[in-house]
C-alpha cells in the first residue's frame, strides 16, 4: 500500500495501476494488464467465488447425494443476480 502512495503522490492523475503501467513501462504493457485483468482475472474470481457458494448452499439442502446439475443451476441463478 505504500508503494502505491508514493506512486500517487508522484503521478496525480486517476486510473491507478494502468496510469502507473502506462507511465513506467509503455502503452503495450498497460494495455496487456488491463486485458487480463479484464478477460481473465475479474471472470476467474468470480467463477471461484460463486462455485464455492454453490458448495456451501447445497450443504444446507436436505438432498441425499445431490445431483451436479444443481450446483450448476444454484452457480447460475447466483450470477444471475
Amino acid at each position: 500500500a505504500l508503494c502505491y502512495a508514493e506512486l500517487g503522490a508522484m503521478i496525480p492523475r486517476s486510473g491507478g495501476s494502468y496510469t502507473y503501467l502506462r507511465m513506467g513501462l509503455g502503452n503495450i504493457m498497460a494495455f496487456m494488464y488491463v486485458f487480463q485483468a479484464v478477460f481473465v482475472q475479474g471472470p476467474s474470481s468470480m467463477v471461484i467465488v460463486l462455485l464455492t457458494f454453490a458448495k456451501y448452499t447445497i450443504t444446507l439442502l436436505p438432498v441425499c447425494g445431490y445431483p451436479v446439475y444443481l450446483e450448476k443451476c444454484i452457480t447460475a441463478a447466483a450470477l444471475g443476480t
